[in-house]
This record gives C-alpha cells, sequence and structure tokens, in this order.
C-alpha cells in the first residue's frame, strides 16, 4: 500500500546515537528510512537557500517501515556479534509538516565464542573415517 507522502512528515535529519561497534554508514543502508537530501553534491549550496523539488530529494516518514527499521537494526546487529542490542526511536518535530528521527542504539558486549566442538554421527561415519574437530579461543 502506498501511502501519500503529504500525509507523513518529511525527514529532515536521520541520527544514529550509540553506533561504535559497526559503521554508521553500512547501517544507514541497511533501512528504509532516510532523510531528504541535496539531489547533488554540486548544488549544495543552492539547497541551502532553496527547497525545490529540482535541488531537493524529499524523503517522508513512513512509520510502519520505522518500526520495520528496528527490527532490520537489531538483526544487523544480531549478525555482526551483537545478541542483546537494544534500538529505540524518537521523532523530534521540525517545523509543522517536518520531523528528525534518531535511532538510540545500546549495542552491549558482543557475543564471543570460547569453544565450538563438532561430533561425528557415529550411524553416519565409522570410527575409522570420522574427524572430530575442536576449537578454542
Amino acid at each position: 500500500v502506498n501511502k501519500d507522502p503529504k500525509e507523513s512528515p518529511e525527514v529532515t535529519k536521520l541520527v544514529f546515537r550509540g553506533v561504535h561497534a559497526v559503521g554508521p554508514v553500512d547501517l544507514e543502508r541497511s533501512i528504509q528510512t532516510q532523510a531528504s537530501e541535496c539531489t547533488n553534491i554540486l548544488v549544495t549550496p543552492i539547497c541551502w537557500f532553496s527547497h525545490a523539488p529540482l535541488w531537493v530529494k524529499r524523503r517522508y516518514l513512513d512509520r510502519d517501515e520505522l518500526a520495520r527499521d528496528v527490527i532490520r537494526i537489531r538483526v544487523f546487529y544480531w549478525l555482526h556479534g551483537y545478541r542483546s542490542a537494544e534500538v529505540d526511536t524518537v521523532l523530534t518535530p521540525h517545523g509543522p509538516h517536518s520531523v528528525d528521527v534518531a535511532f538510540n542504539v545500546t549495542e552491549h558486549e558482543p557475543t564471543r565464542v570460547r569453544r565450538i566442538a563438532i561430533d561425528y554421527d557415529s550411524s553416519l561415519f565409522t570410527e575409522k573415517n570420522s574427524c572430530q574437530l575442536a576449537l578454542s579461543f
């Protein structure tokens, strides 16, 4: 279902707080919510003064995607070894039809693997051609 962008506030700023263990750029690429931005780096000075659609690519808040972004960030951290990371969002009004979006992340300690042991299944392999693997860190 496509929402009318005029019904949702424009995202003027996107901030990640508490992000230390992963790259914020990679984290931003993994979510859907994005801030409005200048269409081209060469016209950035024009964007400071004119917010015309020719110069600015407007992005609007989709609350459903924002909820999914919290899950996407948790999955991103999960895949990077931070199993107990917590994510919260803060929406700060920035004018009558715009908001700043902040993702507050509490990373906690990464999950550390102390030992991995793989034993063979005796019904599939004989002891003669089996291998036992144990890794310690």
